[in-house]
């Protein structure tokens, strides 16, 4: 057998040197005394829109409770390709709502309010669904293969929290002309509550004085994965135990050799990031997390690794092929459970 068929993918960790100059470091893998090096270096800044599209995936509020699902949630919300998908809001407030979702192309769609309802006033413990009932259309999940990001944000006032002039009509919904200003937009919310009455963050979207009462909201996110005719397909992985679901995915379901890639984590519960590893097709496991390090993510969001305070970065280093990345998780009541994926590498 050749020397090239025992090597396997392995994803270096990038971190910052305390005196701001690369150095190297061994690790140990398991079954083996032989050291892999890891890369140490400054990570770079990341780009604003990619920086931005991330921190809204992430946001994370209750002023009041409100829940977002899909017709498989039992399932983990995972599609195939061309099945029909609805999508069900509650609140325990009166709240006006607005849904967007991000896609794996990297667009932004506003699925509501929309072409057919054009009113995103929410009555408490009201139930919306998308599409309505009776609704002329049906949504199914489109290729490409991968994960969906759709966010729900509820406002206890009527404001404009994506710039209706950013908006562009395709079909029944809106995609957003400029991901970068609407990413503005959405991220203003963080100040809104702590606005002053005559200088609210997000746009009045009437005339009238505004309230004296400080804007409150919610945002809740589901991830919705569609899958091809391969279960290595889509660069996810989803586990369902007893009623709590996670789900890993990557933001590129295939990386080049050179590339540094995002893990992100969603979860119905509390819980703690214990170990994540990669494990190589001969066998061996490569730690994937700075040593001391066990992230705690947070429910019914998207959790992403490295977060935007990190200092280090996930690389792929070669060769090419398919590689496993699992991740062991546990509650603050001490369950346990893994979640894997795989992930294509291409020279």
């Amino acid at each position: 057998m050749s020397k090239r068929s025992y090597l396997w993918l392995f994803f270096a960790l990038i971190a910052v040197c305390a005196s701001g100059t690369a150095a190297r470091a061994d690790l140990k893998l398991v079954n083996t005394s032989a050291p892999r090096d890891i890369l140490l270096a400054e990570q770079p800044a990341a780009d604003p829109t990619t920086l931005g599209v991330l921190k809204v995936e992430e946001m994370t509020r209750a002023d009041f409770p409100i829940k977002l699902a899909t017709n498989r949630e039992a399932e983990g919300d995972v599609f195939a390709i061309g099945e029909a998908l609805s999508l069900t809001f509650t609140s325990e407030k009166d709240c006006y709502l607005t849904v967007v979702d991000f896609t794996p192309g990297g667009n932004m769609l506003v699925l509501f309010p929309n072409k057919w309802v054009a009113d995103n006033f929410v009555a408490a413990r009201q139930v919306i669904r998308i599409p309505q009932e009776g609704a002329t259309y049906t949504l199914k999940v489109g290729g490409p293969t991968g994960t969906d990001v759709v966010k729900a944000i509820a406002t206890s006032r009527k404001v404009d929290v994506l710039d209706p002039a950013n908006q562009q009509l395709a079909g029944p919904f809106a995609v957003i002309k400029d991901k970068r200003s609407a990413t503005r937009d959405l991220l203003l919310l963080d100040t809104a509550g702590a606005a002053s009455p005559d200088q609210p963050a997000a746009t009045e979207a009437s005339t009238a004085s505004p309230p004296a009462e400080p804007l409150q909201w919610s945002a809740a996110a589901v991830t919705v994965h569609a899958t091809g005719a391969s279960p290595d397909d889509g660069g996810f992985g989803v586990i369902a135990s007893d009623g709590w679901v996670i789900k890993a995915w990557t933001d590129a379901e295939t990386a080049k050799i050179g590339q540094k890639i995002f893990l992100k984590f969603h979860t119905n519960r509390p819980c703690r990031l214990e170990s994540l590893v990669n494990r190589g097709t001969s066998g061996q496991e490569n730690v994937l997390l700075p040593a001391g390090s066990t992230p705690e993510l947070a429910p019914h969001t998207v959790n992403t690794l490295p977060a935007g305070s990190d200092t280090w970065a996930f690389e792929i280093s070669g060769p090419a092929g398919l590689d496993t990345i699992v991740a062991r998780l546990k509650t603050p009541d001490d369950r346990t459970a893994e979640v894997s994926l795989k992930i294509k590498v291409t020279e």
